[in-house]
Order: C-alpha cells, then structure tokens, then sequence
C-alpha cells in the first residue's frame, strides 16, 4: 500500500507517535514508513499496514466507515483500528494504476469504481459543503473561474445519493494479488460522477 504525493506541507509527527503507539499495542513491528505519504503517516507492519492521518486531515474522517462498508470489496480491508489509528491489509505487490496504459487503467477504474458506489447512509457527509469551502478558498485566492463554479455547482445540485471514495485517481488503486483495489478514501454522500474526473 503506497499513497501519491511528495510535499513537506503537514507535519506528521504526532501521527507517527500515534502509529508506533498503536503499533506496540497490536504487537506488531513497523517497518520504514512509505516514502509518498504525504497527507498521512503509513508504514507497513508485516502484512497490513498502519495509517494514522494527518491530525488537521478531516477529509479522512469517514475512512475506516468506508472500508469497513466495502469490506474487502473493491477496496483493502481495515482489520482494527484505535481511535485514529488504522491496521489496513497491505495491497501486495502493491504497484499502482499508473503503470499501465491509460485505456487499459481507466477500464479497471471503471469496474472498481462500480464496486464502491453504494446508496448514501450515515456517517458519510455531503460533500456539498466542502466544494462550497473549496470554492470559498479559491475565491480568497483570487481564482477567476469561482464564479463560473458556483454558477455550475448551482446548474447541478447536488443529492448525495451515493457514497463515493473522493480521491478516486490511479496512485490510489493498487495491484493486490491479480487484481486491483482501492486505498486511501476521503468518503462523502455525492453523485457519483463525483469520483469521475480524478
């Protein structure tokens, strides 16, 4: 299991205390964490592996609701957790969608993409709410197309009829035996065409 990034932006050194902390009380031994954690510090720990968020990472609030919704199904399976602690099968080998042909890994993502999409239930929020905040960001920013996204957004609506994985893009997906599965959900209630153009 590998997550996509590169960036210093989020200190996560109280989640790797968290993470060997949990780790000690599973009696498990963590290895070197993944070198593309970015958002989350993510270390194996023999065949799972162990995830604790970013601690200002509300966007992951619903992970463990959503893997455990899936069970296994279209996406790795959360085997315990503690508090914000995850223990998460490995995806092994472990190598992700980008590696293959661009029609070839949209085909897969398709066919996961319709194992996850499942009607909407709490937990899982709208994700209404956060486009609006990501749009407010924009605007602070001085983005010029806000008004043309809020004008759209409106055009649309949005019925959060579906739970969806939210950050549904190739570094995401990953080879697990001969097939593939999903990592790293940031699940809301959406359309489901929510998860399409990542």
């Amino acid at each position: 299991m590998d997550e996509a990034g590169g960036s210093d932006r989020f200190d996560l050194t109280a989640s790797e205390a968290i993470a060997v902390e949990a780790a000690r009380a599973w009696g498990l031994e963590l290895g070197p964490p993944f070198a593309l954690s970015t958002v989350s510090f993510v270390a194996p720990a023999g065949d799972a592996v162990v995830k604790v968020a970013w601690l200002g990472d509300d966007e992951s609030l619903h992970e463990p609701d959503a893997l455990t919704l899936w069970d296994g199904t279209g996406a790795v399976r959360v085997l315990r957790r503690s508090g914000r602690a995850l223990l998460e099968e490995r995806a092994v080998p472990g190598d992700d969608l980008a590696a293959l042909p661009d029609e070839a890994a949209t085909a897969i993502a398709v066919q996961l993409a319709l194992k996850l999409w499942c009607p909407a239930r709490p937990p899982f929020r709208p994700v209404l709410r956060e486009v609006q905040r990501w749009l407010d960001s924009a605007d602070r920013e001085g983005s010029e197309l806000v008004p043309l996204a809020r004008e759209l957004l409106a055009e649309i609506g949005s019925c959060g009829e579906w739970v969806v994985h939210g950050d549904f893009h190739h570094h995401n997906i990953l080879r697990h035996g001969d097939s593939y599965v999903a990592i790293d959900p940031k699940p809301y209630a959406s359309e489901r065409e929510y998860d399409v153009p990542s």
